[in-house]
């Protein structure tokens, strides 16, 4: 501020000072431009007419300020209009001819009191507005300096707020501080305390914070909205083989990842605020990992970023591949000799009015378990296949027709019971993969065939609900008791035992319609009471999230994880 001051009044002064200068040498060039004027018209007179040099001068009008004199080549003076010598004055000359025969020199002389007294009255004008500068100099300077002491008296203010929440103990203290500037040095101790104590705070929490993420038992990473690693533990830099001083540097996450779905999760959680989920995905030759993205926020709740947590489950990969492998194999070593088995009681039935009475009751038993067993293996294979199906192809699929195929199919089995399968269909295309929506549907039908009672009616519809299509199959059957609702999705679980030996089943169908339904991302559940029938409720996500390739993957990926605790 002091600077600004000094430049202030050094630029007025000097304007005065340039202003004065330039007049004076304004004059000056005008009295030397109006006495040179002045030579040559007295030049031209003298030189065109004979003239008596001191009859001339006689003639001319006196001046204190100017003189007017003839002189000879020599510097002798012919005649003047002064008698007096002139001090101080400045000469102008010009040489002329006259009477055509003498060559002379005619001088101008003016005195410097023309100059001095026109610079006094320029002096006498500067003084006279001197003092509207200084006050307009004053003003700009209180205006300099209440600009500069604006930020502390907002500093003051601050303090004075700062005070309010101090203990009362330490408010005294600064009470009995006469001197403001004491007081203001006592309040920014304690505000360099405070925040001491609140960087100290912070430095804790941080610690805190990356201590738990180091002791994660997973590799935790985030970046920034663009896509710039902000952040990744110990964990993380040893599986991807990353420094710390690179971590520093901010790495590009296309560095790591080269996943492409991988990235546009990323890219997706950022922008769209929602959680993203991988599960089996190979990121490593031989190496699966669970990843879970969402979004990274800050206090005021803006995305800024996004944080992804990675599990290792190359284990329970590998475990789950070895049971695919194991039941899949074991199914079909078993299914040679089943069928065997089943072809020599199929040629004995052929020929059963050979065998003995009793002989026919054993044959029977023969071909109803190998069915039942034969039934029970194609359940095994049909989930193994399932299960270590990672993709699912999605297509346009016309309802209607399927259920006319199922309907078909099953309505000749059941004869029998006399069974109305109907149909009342509202959505009537959806987009699933054909052949596992067609397994589910027939596992459903067929099973409310099976417990349904004689001559009712299995209703299958389907309708729009929000974004989500909604599949049910309704039968007039016994029901199921609340306490097998959830159990009943698993392997293996019958409600009925003796029933189930009855009737074949072996307590894997509904698993395999619970795991088809997961792959296409939706959800099934069982709705019935005792002796009022069951209602089977499949939740279908709409057709524009089923054909997204990215979350198809995702969840199927998520279906295998899943699989191995159910």
């Amino acid at each position: 501020m002091k600077f600004q001051a000094v430049i202030l009044t050094i630029s007025i002064f000097s304007t005065i000072f340039v202003y004065r200068a330039s007049f004076k040498d304004g004059l000056q060039n005008h009295i030397q431009a109006e006495s040179k004027a002045i030579l040559r018209t007295l030049k031209a007179t003298l030189e065109t007419s004979p003239v008596n040099f001191q009859n001339w001068c006689n003639e001319m009008k006196p001046s204190k300020s100017t003189a007017y004199s003839i002189l000879d080549l020599q510097g002798n003076i012919i005649c003047s209009t002064s008698h007096e010598v002139l001090p101080n004055h400045k000469y102008f000359h010009e040489r002329i001819k006259v009477n055509n025969l003498q060559t002379v020199y005619l001088k101008r002389s003016v005195s410097h009191k023309v100059i001095n007294d026109n610079i006094q009255d320029i002096d006498k004008s500067i003084l006279s507005i001197a003092p509207f500068f200084i006050f307009a100099l004053a003003i700009i300077l209180t205006i300099l300096l209440v600009n500069k002491f604006r930020p502390i008296a907002r500093v003051l203010a601050q303090i004075e707020k700062l005070q309010k929440d101090l203990p009362f103990n330490v408010q005294l203290k600064l009470f009995y501080k006469n001197d403001e500037w004491s007081q203001f040095y006592e309040s920014l101790k304690l505000v360099e305390e405070n925040l001491e104590n609140t960087l100290n705070k912070i430095n804790d929490e941080n610690e805190k914070t990356a201590t738990l993420l180091e002791s994660i038992n997973g590799a935790v990473m985030a970046v920034d909205t663009f896509e710039n690693i902000i952040f990744s533990n110990t964990h993380f830099n040893k599986i991807f083989s990353i420094e710390k001083s690179i971590v520093t540097d901010k790495p590009k996450l296309w560095k790591i990842f080269k996943q492409p779905e991988i990235l546009q999760a990323f890219q997706a959680s950022i922008r769209d605020d929602l959680p993203r989920k991988f599960s089996g995905i190979e990121l490593q030759p031989g190496i699966f990992w669970d990843i879970s993205i969402n979004t990274l926020h800050n206090r005021k709740q803006e995305n800024i970023g996004a944080v992804a947590i990675l599990h290792d489950v190359t284990q329970a990969k590998l475990t789950e591949k070895m049971r695919v492998d194991f039941i899949a194999n074991i199914s079909h070593e078993i299914r040679s000799p089943l069928t065997s088995i089943k072809g020599f009681a199929q040629l004995l039935e052929a020929e059963q009015q050979k065998l003995p009475e009793d002989m026919r009751k054993y044959l029977a038993k023969i071909l109803f378990n190998s069915e039942r067993l034969q039934g029970l293996f194609n359940d095994l294979l049909n989930l193994s296949v399932i299960e270590s199906q990672n993709d699912i192809l999605f297509e346009d699929v016309e309802l209607e027709k399927m259920m006319g195929m199922i309907k078909g199919s099953l309505q000749p089995i059941y004869q029998n019971k006399k069974l109305d399968i109907q149909y009342n269909l509202q959505v009537k295309n959806i987009s699933v993969d054909k052949k596992l929506f067609e397994q589910a549907l027939i596992n459903l039908v067929d099973n409310a065939c099976k417990y349904t009672h004689e001559n009712t009616r299995i209703l299958v519809s389907s309708f729009q609900e929000d974004e989500n299509i909604i599949i049910t199959v309704a039968d007039q059957g016994p029901g199921i008791s609340n306490e097998h609702h959830k159990r009943i999705f698993e392997r293996f679980y019958r409600v009925d035992n003796a029933r189930a030996r009855t009737t074949g089943g072996a307590g894997l169908g509904l698993s395999i319609v619970k795991h088809i339904i997961k792959k296409h991302h939706g959800t099934i559940r069982v709705e019935s009471e005792l002796n009022k029938g069951t209602i089977f409720v499949i939740t279908l996500p709409n057709q524009l999230s089923l054909k997204n390739p990215l979350q198809a993957k995702s969840s199927s990926e998520f279906i295998v994880s899943e699989t191995i605790t159910s």
